[in-house]
């Protein structure tokens, strides 16, 4: 919210303010807010790539986060065949989103802080990655970014160096691929020790 007011604040600074933009699908927004103030359903018209057949689904929202440059929407896909609870849309792949008068009874058992409470970004999937334990040997470079800017919530860095003089940091997370991308693009300043 912080971070919102003080955009509206100076506003009038234009370009020597640059915050992440995120442009595709921000139409949407304010349809997305007001269903999830209300409790209404929504209709998507919904295309998961360029080369799928676009889908109209019901959806109960749930959450709106944003990740990585995209805004994407998690809630209950009605008639789903794919028997997950939590769905998620990202906006940029919506083609038309419209509030339905119809109510849905949120789900009780969803907590968006602890849905993501494990995760990187918004990748969930505790069954193809479960949650473990990782440690990695990174440079005092790449430390000193990680100190300022730690990757999950569950970073712990640790007194001892590796033989190398490498710091070492710990975490309790799922390694899904977009959290094992970020790993990976530090390249050979960065090893993944267990």
């Amino acid at each position: 919210v912080q971070e919102y007011l003080f955009l509206d604040t100076y506003r009038d600074l234009g370009s020597l303010i640059q915050p992440m933009e995120i442009r595709n699908g921000i139409e949407f927004l304010h349809d997305i807010g007001d269903a999830l103030r209300y409790k209404k359903k929504l209709k998507i018209r919904y295309r998961k790539s360029p080369d799928v057949e676009a889908y109209d689904a019901v959806v109960h929202p749930y959450c709106l986060k944003a990740s990585l440059g995209r805004w994407y929407l998690f809630g209950y896909k009605e008639n789903n065949s794919n028997g997950k609870d939590v769905q998620s849309f990202a906006l940029d792949r919506t083609i038309n989103i419209s509030v339905m008068t119809d109510s849905f009874v949120p789900n009780p058992n969803f907590d968006p802080v602890m849905y993501f409470y494990d995760s990187f970004g918004v990748w969930v999937d505790k069954e193809e990655y479960p949650v473990r334990d990782f440690t990695i040997a990174v440079t005092p470079q790449v430390a000193n970014y990680l100190r300022t800017l730690p990757l999950h919530h569950s970073q712990r860095e640790h007194s001892e160096k590796d033989s190398d003089g490498n710091v070492l940091f710990s975490y309790h997370i799922s390694p899904t691929p977009d959290f094992m991308g970020v790993l990976y693009s530090w390249g050979d300043k960065l090893k993944i020790l267990e």
